[in-house]
């Protein structure tokens, strides 16, 4: 799917600007962000999109979980042991 994506906008949009971290969409882009209008590439660039983001949301929810247990277990120990 590279080759729909321009690097020249992805460069651009990822630039950072002086005494700042790396902000992605901080800085204005001048480039098309797309080198292709091929419906069926499209479509499957952003079938492959919507796949990443429903795993990106599914391991967001486990690291929420993962952290709620973190914390019972740290309330555990120290009722347990009486820890400060």
């Amino acid at each position: 799917m590279q080759t729909l994506i321009n690097f020249k906008a992805n460069a651009e949009m990822m630039k950072p600007r002086p005494g700042q971290e790396l902000q992605f969409f901080d800085n204005a882009v001048t480039e098309p962000l797309l080198l292709s209008n091929d419906q069926v590439l499209l479509n499957k660039y952003f079938n492959e999109l919507l796949l990443y983001y429903k795993v990106f949301i599914v391991h967001q929810k486990r690291l929420g979980d993962l952290n709620k247990n973190q914390i019972r277990l740290i309330e555990f120990f120290r009722k347990k042991y009486h820890f400060k």
